[in-house]
């Protein structure tokens, strides 16, 4: 590996040299680093409706549970919003949501629909 400098900059000659006779692979960020070593993971698999099976949602879960089969993850904002429930209910309801394992809480301010984590 090796990181590319100005092609003008008489310090950068060895690096270039190796990038340029193919000795050497270009590093121009820390995910080249990751994906030259093997420790990029494979992304996880997509769930592409967010039902359990032999679950049924109360009004409030359902509101929020359709959001995320047409955007996942969602910020919470998105969620008070288009939820139509008060703050105060969709907070509730998200609490209850990540507590039994169907969501996840992401920085920012963000939720991702998991699923079901744990044995029902």
């Amino acid at each position: 590996m090796a990181l590319p400098g100005r092609v003008t900059d008489l310090r950068s000659a060895g690096c270039l040299s190796l990038i340029r006779n193919q000795i050497a692979v270009p590093i121009t960020s820390a995910d080249d680093i990751a994906e030259e070593l093997g420790w990029k993971q494979a992304p996880g698999p997509t769930v592409a409706k967010p039902q359990p099976l032999f679950h049924e949602w109360s009004p409030a879960e359902q509101a929020i549970v359709d959001l995320f089969v047409e955007k996942n993850p969602r910020h919470v904002e998105e969620i008070y919003l288009y939820s139509r429930l008060s703050s105060t209910e969709a907070a509730s309801v998200l609490l209850q949501l990540e507590l039994q394992g169907y969501l996840r809480s992401m920085p920012g301010k963000m939720y991702e629909w998991i699923g079901l984590t744990k044995s029902s």
